[in-house]
Parts: C-alpha cells; sequence; structure tokens
C-alpha cells in the first residue's frame, strides 16, 4: 500500500474541510466580526454561494490529484508505458491495475465512475448536481484503488 499517494488525497481531504470550516464560519459571523470591512468586493452572498459550491468544487480538486496519481505511478513505476497527454482517468485506472497485475473489484469500478460522472456533470454542464455521495464516500473509494499499489519508485 503506498502511504505516499493516501496522504496527497488526506491533504485534499484537509483543504476541503478548511474551506467547508471557513465558508460557514465567515456566514455565521459575517456581521458580528465586520468581516465586510475586511474583504473587498465580496458580498455574503459570494461567500453562501462559494459554500454551497466547496463540495463540487473539492471534488474536481480530489479526482484531478487522484489523476495525477496514477499518471505519476505509470511513469515512476512502469516507464516503459506511454502515457497520452490526453490520457482520460478510465484508460489510467485500466493501464495501473493492468500494469500491477490485479483486477479491479467491478463495485470500486462503478463507485470511480459514479465520482468521474458527477466531476464531468458540474464541470459541463455548470450546475450543480445533487450529490448521491459524501466527500468521505469519494475520498474512500478513491483511497481503495490506491491501497493497491506500492509506493512510487523515486
Amino acid at each position: 500500500m503506498s502511504n505516499q499517494y493516501i496522504q496527497r488525497l488526506r491533504s485534499v481531504r484537509g483543504e476541503y474541510e478548511a474551506a467547508r470550516q471557513g465558508f460557514a464560519f465567515v456566514n455565521q459571523n459575517w456581521h458580528k466580526y465586520n468581516i465586510y470591512q475586511e474583504v473587498y468586493d465580496v458580498t455574503p452572498a459570494n461567500f453562501h454561494r462559494a459554500a454551497e459550491y466547496v463540495f463540487a468544487t473539492y471534488l474536481i480538486r480530489l479526482s484531478a490529484e487522484f489523476e495525477g496519481i496514477l499518471k505519476y505511478h505509470i511513469t515512476t513505476n512502469h516507464q516503459g508505458i506511454a502515457v497520452p497527454k490526453d490520457a482520460k482517468v478510465d484508460w489510467l485506472i485500466s493501464r495501473v491495475s493492468k500494469a500491477e497485475g490485479f483486477k479491479v473489484d467491478p463495485t470500486l469500478r462503478t463507485h470511480l465512475d459514479k465520482a468521474r460522472k458527477y466531476r464531468n456533470d458540474f464541470v459541463h454542464s455548470g450546475q450543480l448536481p445533487v450529490s448521491p455521495f459524501t466527500f468521505e464516500t469519494a475520498l474512500s473509494w478513491f483511497n481503495t484503488f490506491l491501497a493497491d499499489l506500492p509506493d512510487p519508485l523515486n
């Protein structure tokens, strides 16, 4: 199991929690602490909207980190495999699992696809879809896949 890869995703979780809690604090204390005097050209509505989008925003961040880990893993541990510049996450998952010699559990693959679909629906529509899972759940799915990988060779 690669603790380095797991830690990279845990760092994103920390960023997500900081943003989520920071927005909640600002939204609850806008007038109490005169926050409006400390920020320029930002309204309470901007903070409310940012708080509303924090899950989707950080799911994109988490997904990007996962994809980056897969690309890094191939380039460091399987240098004979060329990664196309436009490689999709499906290709990366398949190539990494094949290179490491394990089959992805079909249920896990369905979950990974669910996270990818949510991210794509949000990114391509600009609309905030209702999430059928939590940030922690998505993190768990990504970590379950990464748990089968060894540490990077460099």
